[in-house]
């Protein structure tokens, strides 16, 4: 029986490119990677793409590519092209600072860090980035700068919603009897709740 040939490193980048937006075409648009993006990233057309990805004679195309093509996906161009039974992978300089810290723990401690690798890798990226900026804000102990960006945070949805502010608004009565000038999206707000009950 013969041996079965096994795939070259353009035939491995070229199946690696498919397999990866095969995988994440499920994702919400502008999120996934996607062939358009891909021929944007590496600065050819589509047809050019499908033409590299698909034709007999487009190796040395892909290969001159390789480094855009790697960034494109966050990945090294070793990732993309190396044969999986190979112990030798290219590491980057933040990876090598991680294997270093990495063999001086204790044994329990890469088993906890492991857990935590395996928890956020199965999280989509939307869902990781949520995660750290609720973690950032947890971080900030002054009261006031907390509420700062909280309004902030209250203030750019409402402007999704209401769309630009007004240029003029009228004052607002408040408890103590003083006028202060109501922001356009109270004002916008008060007048909302107006109309549902007309």
């Amino acid at each position: 029986m013969a041996k079965r040939r096994e795939p070259n490193a353009v035939e491995r980048l070229k199946d690696r490119i498919k397999d990866r937006i095969d995988a994440d075409k499920h994702r919400p648009a502008g999120l996934r990677w996607t062939f358009v993006g891909l021929a944007n990233h590496i600065g050819i057309t589509k047809g050019s793409l499908s033409d590299m990805l698909n034709g007999k004679n487009a190796q040395q195309g892909a290969l001159a590519r390789l480094d855009r093509i790697a960034d494109y996906f966050g990945q090294t161009p070793t990732a993309l092209i190396q044969r999986h039974d190979t112990a030798v992978i290219e590491v980057q300089p933040n990876e090598f600072r991680l294997l270093a810290y990495w063999r001086r723990f204790p044994t329990s401690v890469q088993a906890r860090i492991m857990e935590m690798f395996d928890y956020f890798a199965g999280l989509p990226p939307e869902e990781q980035e949520a995660r750290r900026l609720w973690h950032r804000f947890q971080l900030i102990r002054n009261p006031k700068a907390r509420a700062a960006i909280d309004q902030a945070i209250d203030d750019a949805l409402r402007g999704q919603r209401y769309g630009p502010a007004p240029d003029s608004v009228p004052a607002a009565p408040t408890a103590s009897g003083e006028t202060v000038r109501a922001t356009p999206f109270q004002v916008r707000e008060r007048e909302e709740k107006k109309g549902q009950k007309t």
